[in-house]
């Protein structure tokens, strides 16, 4: 008598595609942003649902699925930006797989020429919170808790140029006061930063006012520092999601009376890019100052805007000195760049961090210590001989600052180019 052998169990097609993308899924997870995880999984999981219903293969895929989906993504009308980034998950959920990409086809690249060329390839460029905007924004807001958070959210995006994954990570703890009394927000990881090497970014005195206020009304001490509020005020213990970024900033415009429809979790950011750069900032230093690795965005935000110099913090103090009548002493100032204020920083000496950066702090600039030569300590004997300093004294010094630099860099590039020959 034979035997009868137990039937064997075969998963489908369709669970071993989705063990494989999940696989992939968690091979990635911790080596990409979070925002990006999220989307890898979403865009993977619609690629999987339109090729399973179709009966075809979704890992590997073929040239022709690919392109097949590109045409259906286009025929149903997607945006450019959301087929790129359905191509793109594909080519991830390949690579993470370690088979050969698709996307890497010639004809895949065609296709998406083609799409380019009949749908448009610019995005829908969010409504920008500008100063004016946040000045209207700011009138309009009340002192409940909500509020409260509102205000400090808004202003901390401003400074910080901050992307809603950026601003909801940030902690209690990241927030800090140096001797001088220049206050610092650590971002510890960002969609560019993926591997957690955090950088420090320059907050106003005024921003940082509007958190202290958020944090004692709240009662929180540590922790995350934007939480949720309900409709009795009580304070929640974890951190705002980057939906709810878009959501508040949208109630804030709707309720100062400003066109909401196309405020999104961007709007600050862009707001913010697009007062550096008519203030003068020049490109790169505007890349610094929001963490883009490739001019493509912030070249879009600022399109056709003049160049020119500083930062968040030097927009802050022009705009202070406009409101305290010294507009014109401050547009006096010698145009310093980013290099320049590099080349200042390679040079610096903590010995003198306190007289020189409360000056600089006075005038509303980046912390910067003095030069440790004959120059430095003429500045540093024309602190401690004159206290306080006056405007004048300050905007003299910071003039001299960037003549000093700007002489540096061009001797130094000059040197190399010598070198070079």
């Amino acid at each position: 008598m034979s035997e009868t052998l137990p039937a064997v169990v075969t998963p489908s097609l369709q669970d071993m595609i989705a063990a494989n993308l999940d696989r992939s899924a968690r091979m990635a997870r911790g080596s990409k942003a979070a925002e990006t995880e999220r989307a890898l999984k979403k865009a993977s999981g619609a690629f999987l649902d339109w090729a399973s219903a179709r009966g075809l293969s979704v890992l590997p895929a073929e040239v022709e699925t690919v392109v097949a989906y590109i045409d259906w993504l286009t025929e149903a009308g997607k945006k450019a930006s959301t087929i790129r980034q359905a191509v793109w998950a594909i080519s991830q959920a390949h690579v993470d797989a370690r088979i050969p990409d698709p996307t890497k086809d010639r004809d895949v690249k065609l296709t998406l020429q083609r799409m380019a060329r009949q749908v448009g390839t610019r995005q829908n460029q969010a409504a920008p919170l500008g100063q004016e905007e946040v000045d209207r924004i700011l009138a309009a807001a009340g002192e409940a808790p909500a509020d409260l958070r509102n205000v400090a959210l808004l202003l901390t995006m401003r400074d910080l140029l901050a992307r809603r994954s950026e601003v909801v990570a940030l902690e209690v703890a990241d927030i800090e006061v140096g001797k001088a009394g220049i206050v610092t927000a650590t971002i510890r990881r960002s969609k560019t930063d993926k591997f957690g090497e955090g950088v420090s970014k320059w907050i106003d005195p005024e921003t940082h006012a509007a958190i202290q206020r958020w944090l004692a009304c709240a009662g929180i001490e540590a922790g995350p520092i934007f939480r949720s509020v309900n409709k009795g005020g009580r304070v929640g213990t974890d951190a705002l999601s980057p939906g709810d970024v878009a959501r508040i900033l949208k109630g804030m415009a709707k309720a100062a009376g400003l066109d909401h429809t196309r405020i999104s979790g961007h709007s600050a950011r862009v707001g913010a890019a697009q007062d550096l750069a008519a203030s003068g900032t020049e490109l790169p230093a505007l890349m610094t100052a929001g963490r883009w690795k490739t001019a493509t965005m912030p070249a879009r935000y600022v399109e056709k805007l003049a160049e020119g110099r500083g930062a968040m913090a030097t927009y802050k103090a022009k705009l202070k000195a406009k409101r305290q009548g010294r507009a014109e002493e401050l547009a006096q100032l010698a145009p310093v760049s980013e290099d320049q204020i590099a080349e200042i920083r390679a040079a610096l000496q903590a010995e003198l961090r306190s007289a020189v950066s409360q000056a600089f702090y006075a005038a509303g600039a980046e912390l910067l210590d003095p030069f440790d030569d004959q120059w430095g300590k003429e500045v540093r004997a024309e602190f401690l001989a004159r206290p306080p300093l006056t405007d004048a004294q300050i905007i003299e010094i910071m003039q001299k600052a960037g003549q000093e630099a700007a002489a540096a860099v061009m001797e130094d590039r000059e040197r190399r180019d010598r070198k070079a020959a």
